[in-house]
């Protein structure tokens, strides 16, 4: 996503070690959100990381999900799904991307429940049509 952004007049949060980076490489205004780094993703998650995002307000948010089942997005680790949804709630708008591999499946962790974001995807899942009764959904 970050290759979509261009020239665009934004500031861009982000809890991502390797997202920050390619923001700070393409001159694009950048917050590192702190905290404790989970080493399987290189991302801030933990106390820090919840307190500073619950101090700002986004006009839309991109987070990635491990599930989105027919109810929830969820993901497998607790920690990382208490910032998701801190993300979640201080945004106006928010927009969950996840490849059609991710639809269907239920993790551990639930984020939110449907209704509260915009799937992104790509096409063909026979879930899609229950999804799309709960909240909308842009295939491309």
């Amino acid at each position: 996503m970050i290759h979509e952004l261009g020239n665009k007049n934004v500031t861009v949060v982000t809890n991502s070690i390797h997202h920050a980076a390619q923001l700070v490489e393409k001159q694009i205004p950048t917050v590192m959100v702190g905290g404790s780094v989970k080493m399987a993703t290189d991302a801030s998650i933990g106390g820090v990381a919840l307190n500073q995002i619950n101090q700002l307000h986004f006009d839309r948010a991109f987070i990635g999900m491990n599930g989105v089942d027919d109810g929830y997005y969820t993901t497998p680790d607790m920690e990382e799904g208490a910032v998701k949804r801190a993300i979640l709630e201080n945004a106006k708008q928010t927009y969950v991307l996840v490849d059609s591999s991710k639809i269907g499946q239920t993790c551990f962790a639930k984020v939110a429940p449907l209704k509260r974001a915009i799937v992104i995807t790509s096409q063909g899942h026979e879930l899609l049509q229950a999804i799309k009764e709960k909240t909308e959904v842009i295939e491309v």
